[in-house]
């Protein structure tokens, strides 16, 4: 009986996730928001703040094919493993604008929320908010569109790291580099692509393919005041001039959730004993650790 009550119980979730969780019908048109991060970095915190201080409606990853597969159907330029969409011809970024504005005219609908009836879930709506994880090389096409609000989300790289490993999540670095996107930065990055490919630390594959992911909308955040950058830490420690800015951007109302959220996900954390907070101290850890502080402004 317990195990019929587990399955239906798993079901009614899937259904109601892909289902109900798409409705809302919008009353007013107020800025959407971008919110550009990547996974483990408070992104789910975030959102779930936002959505219960205003009138929102939650598009949850929409670039990415695992969550929202049934939609994807000849919309996106997907190439095999390239999901940062990286160096994509002309056909294909035609593609990726198009389903963009789809997106934002409402002509693909996926899905909205975490669950209907979550106190996150709204009915009526004023704006969207779209949760990315596999844009950020195309950061730049963001701030050419129109009435929306751009934050770019970003955590320490080895918290980050050492809790992608916890969850089991994939590298970002392969895909980076089969695509040559690391051939476009500075010469550091070169040498951290060669440390890549023949370390069999993982966590020091973890922290390069954090850089990787991160230097093109790090860099470009930081030079355009279209776009505020969060650093996770700043948000848990409530930072007072970086929540004075969220309410400028987002209104008096909007306040941080008291307690962060657990990630919406089935897959339960390891218990990765040999993954430490320590990396052996060598030449190639003491070169990754002065290049993500030249680069990045962190210690790690």
């Amino acid at each position: 009986m317990d195990q019929l009550k587990n399955i239906f119980k798993k079901n009614i979730r899937i259904i109601l996730f892909n289902t109900l969780g798409r409705i809302g019908y919008r009353i007013k048109k107020k800025k959407n928001i971008v919110i550009l991060t990547s996974s483990r970095s408070g992104s789910t915190w975030f959102v779930e703040s936002i959505l219960l201080s205003l009138r929102a409606k939650h598009i949850n990853q929409p670039y990415d094919c695992f969550f929202n597969n049934n939609v994807y159907k000849n919309k996106l330029p997907i190439n095999n493993d390239n999901f940062h969409f990286i160096n994509l011809s002309n056909s294909e970024n035609k593609k990726l604008n198009a389903y963009w504005s789809k997106l934002v005219n409402g002509n693909i609908n996926i899905n909205s929320t975490w669950n209907v009836f979550s106190k996150e879930f709204k009915f009526l709506y004023e704006r969207k908010i779209f949760k990315i994880f596999f844009l950020k090389e195309k950061i730049d096409f963001f701030t050419e569109q129109k009435d929306i609000i751009i934050f770019y989300l970003i955590r320490n790289p080895l918290d980050t790291s050492l809790s992608n490993i916890n969850y089991n999540y994939g590298i970002s670095g392969d895909s980076l580099i089969k695509y040559k996107a690391v051939e476009k930065y500075p010469k550091e990055f070169k040498k951290l692509k060669t440390i890549y490919l023949e370390t069999d630390n993982i966590l020091m594959k973890y922290i390069i393919g954090w850089a990787f992911e991160n230097y093109k909308p790090y860099t470009y955040a930081k030079s355009n005041n279209q776009i505020l950058m969060l650093r996770y830490e700043d948000l848990k420690d409530r930072n007072k001039y970086i929540l004075k800015r969220l309410k400028a951007e987002l209104g008096e109302k909007f306040t941080l959730k008291k307690t962060k959220s657990k990630t919406f996900n089935n897959q339960k954390p390891q218990n990765n004993n040999g993954i430490s907070r320590s990396l052996i101290l060598n030449e190639n850890y003491n070169f990754l650790k002065s290049t993500i502080k030249k680069y990045f402004d962190y210690n790690i």
